[in-house]
């Protein structure tokens, strides 16, 4: 090469204005890695010859290796378009699409490459390539196969088959390619790597070393090989070259996240928590979307018991990746810690789903099911762990410690002495045995398995505790004793673990004798106490918070008289769609929202969204009225206020049950109270569970039911309970689904009324899915209410709408439309063309100016209510609705919804029909919706709907504004 480049030097010196001389210098440079000289030679070939695409080429390869992408592009393009023909422009440029991840791209260019050239081997095994990092293995296989056809020493194609096979669990085909791949080229690096990967998998640690070596042996900068090698010395416990690996490859790739990742997880291991911390902070600095980064953070968090930092954690990790088995396993453990324990079953369970043979969510399931004495369940669960992972040391510890609480110490002794003989510095198992052999009187074995724990952590506070119980019980040695307890309260204390404390504080005065000095002190202390509650009996602050409290009680109060309402009205209880009333600076103007159906014996609220309840409270109805929720798809807009609902439901029933020490009148504590008699304070713990179990099977206890799409649940899995106790029915719902409507004092049976509701098609995304959205057809007697949730427009979506307009021709069509927004290719929609034509205009995610008009002309509605306005509508949304009606008037009378536009079960709207501006009062009633004007009230972004006969707009402005006027001096 240096004679071939000394000639060629010489040549252009000769010859300086040689275009092909230049071109085969770059060439040679190229191949010498000397990227910088490859460029300038190039540009120098295109200046004197600029219509050769082979220069372009090569200047974008040379571009592209460099990082400097962007003129790689530029270059790749020319070339295409001095020769449209040339197979390898497509090819490398694929390349570059692949290097900056626009998949899409890369995929046209190397079919284009492998159309122009069928026998091309490397086009098929860079579309391979990109096909297993999208994860479509068959196709990957497939073009790998086809590049080995074409050549069979392609070393690269055997190379990247084998990791393929490994990804897909094949691990014999894996080591055949790898080996061949070492067969064809005994100094390739990266097949020895990506063996040695093979084989740490499957646990043949001297193998994988070996390979490692080999891999850095050839190459002494293979940052890869030196981040896995050191994973593999922390698998065999060689923490010291572990470390000098990751610090290593940190030298070479300052910018590489996983190796900081690796390092935090070594540190963590080695218990250095501030240097673990550190370096998982830099791998997500690095890599925002690293979810095993977040995941092993929020580890870290929970074992320093700062839970929130850990929570977020878990709950990002499951974000990035939903299939993220390690993180809900984690995030179970972090709500086992926190006694959230329906949360926690959920995440387990959750893991189990994903993975059956993940024995580390089994071990963990068990001991949540110990917690909540359930201990058929936990056995099942950590035979279940040790029969998947036969040296699961925390499965044969927790199965001891389950052993231990039913008294079967024989078998509680077997599983202590397995995880201490599978792991002999395994803290837990010493101490756990120590306190069987404690509850066995073998106090001298319980009290060296209490010492080995302490020499093995010394931060046992546990641990201490036991063993100074032993010093002060069985050996009467005060002073250890002393100084064991001394030491188990100051780790107590750490951790804030007051119940232990507080225990600790009783031993310790017992050894010193101080209980009576300890009384005086309380005394003392709660003279004090004594004083506040005398200040505040002397206040009206007690008589304010009961005032308010009552206040309170009205909305969510005891519904007596049942349901009295006997006629139907649909109201829309929301303004704006999207995220605006997250981020409002006026809350009176920025608000969501949901709709509301009153029926004769219940009640349906519809996506109940940001501000439902606000909206529902000022609207005048009561909690109770609630007994039916209905939600289309997953975002925030259409369900940000079912968790308020539920806390409310729980309040409302806490409310029913009463308090021990307070039994307010007609509670189910005061029925409890008449039949058992006025108890002492021993008797809290039996009274409760009496007034709980009453409670569970009386009449006056609220549910629920809640019917929701499948990526609804997935967003709420973790907060929904599914026990029978709870307060709540969840129904998993998807289109062309019946829903039956339930009374709300007894779930068992139909309500009476007319209505029937169907779930229908939606397309929408709704972060969790692109499939499971729904919108509802409400049939009563005579009309029904098409509600079409957020949806797009598509040929199946007007497939469904014309079924529904055949399904339901004899019935007055309501639409309740999402409207969404405007996007710009809305307004290249080609009325030369059909509709289904001219597709990619309509609006992807809600049905947009154009799916609206589809949807009108579809089902020729009498009625159709535009919802779902984004809030950039705040001062068109009249406008809007006139136009539509501009168009649609032969056959539909539009209205724009906004919060408190109201029909009842005669299409009768509720509307201003009279005001009082002496004494600013309005009063409602209902009409025929050809009596209905709307009004745009600028002051609050509001819709007001009014009696055109009986009320002017003047003196609807004037009432407004006073209104608006009173409204902002109360705040």
């Amino acid at each position: 090469m240096d004679e071939k480049l000394i000639k060629l030097n010489q040549d252009i010196k000769n010859n300086p204005d040689s275009f092909k001389l230049y071109l085969e210098r770059a060439q040679i440079y190229f191949d010498m890695e000397e990227y910088k000289k490859c460029v300038a030679d190039c540009k120098k070939a295109i200046s004197l010859d600029d219509k050769d695409a082979v220069a372009y080429v090569l200047l974008s390869c040379a571009y592209n290796i460099l990082k400097e992408h962007d003129k790689a592009l530029v270059n790749f393009n020319k070339a295409i378009e001095l020769n449209e023909k040339d197979a390898s422009a497509y090819y490398n440029r694929g390349s570059l699409y692949v290097d900056i991840n626009e998949y899409d791209k890369a995929l046209a260019d190397f079919n284009k490459a492998i159309e122009l050239n069928e026998k091309d081997a490397s086009a098929y095994y860079n579309r391979g390539t990109l096909y297993g990092n999208i994860e479509e293995y068959d196709k990957a296989l497939a073009d790998f196969n086809k590049a080995i056809e074409l050549n069979e020493n392609y070393v690269f194609a055997y190379n990247n088959r084998g990791t393929l096979y490994g990804d897909i669990k094949e691990y014999d085909k894996a080591l055949a390619d790898f080996n061949k791949a070492i067969e064809l080229n005994e100094n390739y690096a990266p097949a020895y790597y990506n063996r040695g990967i093979l084989y740490r998998n499957l646990k043949d640690y001297n193998k994988a070393l070996a390979d490692f070596n080999k891999a850095i042996e050839l190459n002494e900068n293979y940052v890869f090989a030196y981040n896995n090698r050191g994973s593999l010395y922390g698998d065999i416990k060689e923490y010291d070259k572990a470390l000098a690996d990751f610090n290593k490859a940190i030298e070479l790739n300052e910018n590489y996240a996983s190796t900081y990742y690796n390092r935090g997880v070594l540190y963590g291991n080695l218990k250095d928590h501030n240097k673990a911390l550190a370096d998982f902070n830099k791998a997500i600095e690095l890599d925002g979307s690293y979810a095993s980064a977040y995941n092993n953070r929020g580890t870290l968090y929970g074992n320093i018991e700062e839970y929130d930092k850990a929570l977020a954690d878990f709950n990002k990790a499951i974000e990035l990746d939903e299939n993220n088995v390690s993180a809900y396993n984690n995030r179970g453990t972090l709500y086992g810690n926190i006694e959230e324990y329906d949360k926690a079953l959920a995440d387990f369970n959750k893991a189990i789903a994903l993975d059956e043979n993940y024995a580390s969510a089994y071990n963990n399931r068990g001991t949540l099911y110990c917690d909540i004495k359930e201990y058929d369940k936990a056995l099942a669960d950590f035979n279940k762990a040790i029969e998947l992972d036969e040296n699961n040391v925390s499965a044969y510890n927790n199965r001891g410690t389950l052993y231990d609480d039913i008294k079967d110490y024989d078998k509680a002794l077997a599983d202590y002495n397995k995880a201490i003989e599978l792991d002999e510095n395994c803290a837990s198992a010493y101490n756990n045995r120590g306190a069987l052999y404690d509850d066995i009187k073998d106090y001298d074995k319980a009290l060296a398995d209490y010492s080995k724990a302490i020499e093995l952590d010394k931060n046992y506070a546990l641990a201490y505790a036991n063993r100074a119980d032993i010093y002060y019980e069985i050996h009467r040695n005060n002073e250890k004793a002393l100084k064991d307890f001394e030491e188990s309260k100051k780790l107590y204390q750490e951790k804030d673990n007051f119940q232990m404390i507080k225990w600790i504080d009783e031993r310790i005065s017992e050894i010193n004798g101080l209980r009576s000095k300890s009384t005086a002190k309380t005394s003392k202390e709660t003279s004090k106490i004594k004083k506040i509650i005398d200040l505040i009996n002397e206040s009206d602050i007690e008589k304010n918070v009961i005032e308010t409290k009552n206040s309170f009680k009205t909305f969510i109060g005891e519904n007596k008289s049942l349901y009295s309402e006997e006629k139907v009205e649909f109201v829309v209880l929301r303004r704006w769609n999207s995220y605006t009333p997250i981020i409002a600076d006026n809350y009176r103007v920025s608000k969501g929202g949901g709709y509301f159906f009153k029926i004769p014996n219940c009640g349906i609220v519809i996506d109940p969204g940001f501000n439902f309840i606000d909206n529902f409270k000022a609207a005048g109805y009561k909690f109770h009225q609630i007994d039916h929720i209905l939600i289309t798809h997953a975002h925030n807009d259409h369900t940000a206020d079912l968790e308020s609902i539920l806390t409310l439901l729980h309040q409302y029933n806490e409310t029913i049950l009463g308090e021990f020490d307070d039994p307010e009148k007609d509670t189910i504590m005061s029925e409890v109270y008449s039949e058992y008699g006025k108890p002492d304070e021993n008797d809290r713990n039996r009274y409760e569970e009496i007034a709980k179990e009453k409670l569970l099977n009386s009449s006056r206890r609220k549910r629920i039911r809640i019917y929701m799409t499948s990526s609804t649940y997935t967003k709420y899995v973790s907060m929904l309970k599914l026990h029978k106790n709870t307060d709540y029915d969840v129904v998993l719902i998807k289109a062309e689904d019946k829903l039956p409507i339930i009374c709300p004092n007894s779930l068992d049976a139909k309500c009476i009324t007319d209505l029937e509701i169907v779930a229908i098609p939606a397309k929408h995304n709704d972060m969790f899915s692109d499939r499971d959205s729904v919108g509802f057809i409400f049939k009563f007697k005579d009309f029904v209410l098409v509600y079409t949730g957020d949806t797009g427009v598509d040929e199946n979506i007007e497939k469904q709408y014309e079924k529904i307009k055949k399904n339901y021709n004899k019935y007055e069509i309501i639409l309740l439309a999402h409207l969404g927004g405007f996007k710009n290719y809305e307004k290249k929609f080609d009325a030369a063309k059909p509709i289904r034509e001219n597709g990619g205009r309509f609006y992807k995610n809600h049905l947009g100016r154009l799916g609206l008009a589809r949807i009108v002309d579809l089902l020729k509605p009498k009625i159709c209510i535009i919802s779902e306005f984004g809030e950039e509508f705040r001062d068109s949304r009249k406008e809007l609705t006139e136009i539509f009606y501009k168009v649609f008037k032969d056959s539909t009378t539009f209205f724009p919804a906004d919060i408190g536009l109201t029909f009842d079960v005669d299409r009768k709207m509720k509307l201003i029909d009279s005001i009082n501006n002496t004494n600013k009062s309005a009063s409602y009633g209902f009409h025929p919706y050809s009596v209905a004007e709307v009004h745009e009230n600028r002051l609050d972004n509001s819709l007001q709907y009014y009696e055109v006969n009986r009320v002017t707009k003047k003196d609807l402005e004037e009432f407004l504004l006073k209104l608006y006027m009173r409204a902002a001096l109360d705040v």
